[in-house]
C-alpha cells in the first residue's frame, strides 16, 4: 500500500497542493463540545492556515497540514477526545439529526442510536465505503433513503380517547396517505396504509392520539453519479439491539456478495433484492 493510501485510510486526504493534507475528523452525528471545537481551532491555527471546513456529512476537515505535522495532529486530537475519520473501504462516520433530544418534530433520538451503532458495529474490511444516516422524523433532514443504510424515525399511532374526540376531521386532513377516515359518528384507521409520520398525533386539538416510537430502515440508497432510492425490507423496528443486528447482517451480506469497489446499492441490484431480504430475515 502506498503512503498516500495508508494516510487516506487514517483520515488524511492528499490535497491538490503538493505536500499538503486535509484531516477529516470523526464527528458522530455532528456533535462536538465547546472544548473540542477550541482544540480543532487551535490545531488549524498551529498546524494549518487557520481554516476549518464543515463537510456535507457533519464532519470537520482541517486543510493545509504538512506531512511532518500529522503525528502531532493525531496526538492533539486524542488529547481532546477526538480521532481521524475512517476513509477508504470502511464504515464511514454516521450522520444524525438532533431528533427528540432537541427537535419538537423528533420521535426518536438519532444521536443515541448513532453512538450505539458506532460502538458496536464491525465495519472493518468492507469492499467499499459504507454510509449510514439517521433522521428523527418524516421531515427526513438526513435523507435516509440516500444512504447505504438509512434509519428514519416514526410514530405508530393509537387512537386512545374516542370519548374525547369531537370528530373535527383534522387528523384525516393531516394524514398524507389517507389512512384515517372521520365521520360525524366514527373514526377508522388503516394501519396497513399508515406512514407513521405522526401528523395525526401532532394535529389533534384534543390529544386523542398517542403512539409508539419506531424506526424505518432503508437499504441500498445511492447519491452521486448513480442515484438509487433505498428500499424498506423490514417491518418497523423499535429495539436498539434488533437495529444493530440488522445493520451487522447487512454488512455481512455486503462482504459476501460485493465485488471490489462496488457500493452496497449496486451489489443489491446485481444480486437481487429478494436475496438481501432472505439474508436479513434468515
Amino acid at each position: 500500500m502506498s503512503e498516500a493510501s495508508e494516510l487516506k485510510n487514517k483520515g488524511f486526504l492528499p490535497q491538490r497542493q503538493e505536500g499538503f493534507y486535509s484531516l477529516r475528523v470523526k464527528v458522530i452525528g455532528g456533535g462536538l463540545s465547546g472544548a473540542q471545537l477550541q482544540a480543532l481551532s487551535d490545531i488549524a491555527e498551529t498546524h494549518g492556515r487557520d481554516q476549518v471546513h464543515l463537510t456535507a456529512r457533519q464532519s470537520v476537515e482541517i486543510p493545509f497540514l504538512r506531512r511532518d505535522d500529522l503525528e502531532a495532529v493525531v496526538r492533539r486530537l486524542a488529547a481532546a477526545g477526538l480521532s481521524p475519520a475512517s476513509l477508504g473501504p470502511s464504515l464511514r462516520t454516521m450522520t444524525a439529526c438532533p431528533g427528540s433530544d432537541v427537535c419538537p418534530n423528533g420521535f426518536v433520538s438519532p444521536q443515541t442510536l448513532a453512538a450505539a451503532l458506532d460502538r458496536e458495529l464491525n465495519g472493518e474490511g468492507l469492499p467499499h465505503k459504507f454510509k449510514i444516516g439517521l433522521t428523527g422524523c418524516h421531515n427526513n433532514c438526513l435523507k435516509a433513503e440516500e444512504n447505504d443504510i438509512g434509519l428514519r424515525g416514526g410514530l405508530i399511532p393509537l387512537w386512545i380517547a374516542p370519548d374525547r374526540c369531537t370528530h373535527c376531521g383534522r387528523c384525516q386532513k393531516a394524514c398524507p396517505v389517507g389512512a384515517i377516515t372521520v365521520t360525524r359518528a366514527d373514526l377508522s384507521y388503516d394501519p396497513e396504509r399508515c406512514a407513521h409520520c405522526g401528523r395525526c398525533f401532532n394535529f389533534c386539538p384534543e390529544k386523542c392520539w398517542t403512539g409508539r416510537p419506531a424506526w424505518h430502515m432503508f437499504f441500498g440508497g445511492l447519491f452521486g453519479n448513480d442515484i438509487q432510492t433505498g428500499r424498506r425490507l423490514l417491518p418497523s423496528l423499535a429495539g436498539e439491539r434488533e437495529i444493530i443486528q440488522a445493520v451487522n447482517r447487512s454488512l455481512d451480506f455486503f462482504r459476501r456478495n460485493a465485488r471490489k469497489g462496488e457500493r452496497f446499492g449496486r451489489t443489491i441490484k446485481r444480486v437481487g433484492w429478494p436475496e438481501l431480504e432472505r439474508f436479513l430475515l434468515g
